[in-house]
């Protein structure tokens, strides 16, 4: 009966041991803002950033074409990074509270962008036919910008820098947009998804704890239920380091060959821009599991040898004061 009860035990841990292996790397390794910024980079979307362009606008022509141009020589990817690594970080530690979206208190710096859009436009004005938008003496107003008539075309690059601000506070720009459009039954609707996503990923928390001490609380009666003889217990820690070891096995695999699965799979369905980015975002992902997933494993067969050489030495130890 004790050996029924230790071998169900051992079934538990077996198939709870994956899941909750999974779950642990998901939650602590990959969705934070630290892994999610190494994916981004690792996606190098900053520097497809113009071919991107291109292939998600609906209507791809010369206009299209001559943005995308634009972007690239204008700005560099760690401009593009310098966007992206703050928003993820402000989210973050927004969605780590109760805050609704409105109260997302972040703010982006965007001096370094102005300093290099300011010239880019006005050589664009230089190169082209454009006439600047009003005449001497005439100044034009709107309700973004108030801008005067400028005689030269870097004096209408600097007039447009002075209607953008240095910096964007998010929470500011939410609570206009919220006050002069009154959305406020579609922001209720965003909070409230918001809120139940972090109520799942609070319960997902806990049921990963609770994952690793069902486990625990298995070793340990397992280890009771096999106190004797003496040296029992050791052969059922090595064993099963073992079967955990061999079921991380066919996990590894997937997760080392699946981006080379998935990439012919998006070839066929995106454009190559596109495929580019999300082939290397989804390599770097899996890449995150991959690492833990070696190390347990490693550690499971080093684990294994110690128990087995731990039960030896206490067999022949029995087998010595049982001679005496």
């Amino acid at each position: 009966m004790k050996k029924f009860l230790a071998g169900l035990l051992a079934f538990i841990i077996l198939v709870l041991f994956p899941i909750v292996l999974i779950s642990t790397i998901t939650i602590y390794w990959v969705f934070t803002p630290s892994t999610i910024k190494k994916v981004i980079h690792a996606s190098e979307i900053g520097e497809n950033l113009p071919s991107l362009i291109v292939a998600l606008t609906a209507q791809q022509n010369s206009e299209t074409a001559t943005a995308a141009q634009f972007v690239s020589t204008t700005f560099s990817a760690q401009d593009v990074y310098s966007l992206i690594d703050p928003l993820v970080d402000g989210i973050g530690v927004w969605f780590g509270t109760n805050k609704p979206i409105e109260q997302l208190n972040l703010t982006i710096n965007i001096s370094n962008l102005k300093t290099k859009l300011a010239p880019a436009i006005t050589e664009k004005l230089n190169q082209s036919d454009i006439k600047l938008p009003c005449t001497a003496g005439v100044p034009t107003a709107s309700e973004t910008f108030n801008i005067g008539c400028p005689t030269d075309t870097t004096s209408f690059s600097d007039e447009i820098m002075k209607n953008i601000p240095d910096t964007i506070n998010v929470q500011d720009t939410l609570q206009q947009q919220l006050v002069t459009k009154g959305n406020g039954e579609q922001l209720t609707m965003i909070n409230q998804q918001i809120n139940t996503f972090r109520t799942y990923w609070a319960w997902l928390h806990w049921i990963v704890w609770l994952g690793w001490i069902v486990m625990a609380v298995s070793f340990l009666l397992i280890i009771l239920l096999r106190l004797h003889p003496g040296y029992a217990p050791f052969g059922w820690l090595a064993w099963m380091s073992i079967l955990e070891m061999l079921e991380l096995i066919p996990l590894t695999l997937i997760v080392w060959l699946a981006p080379q699965f998935i990439l012919p799979w998006l070839s066929g369905s995106f454009d190559n821009a596109i495929v580019t980015v999300i082939n290397k975002a989804v390599a770097a992902l899996f890449n995150v599991y991959l690492w833990p997933l070696l190390i347990v494993a490693a550690g499971l067969f080093i684990g294994s040898i110690f128990w087995f050489i731990v039960r030896f030495i206490v067999k022949q130890s029995i087998s010595r004061s049982t001679q005496n």
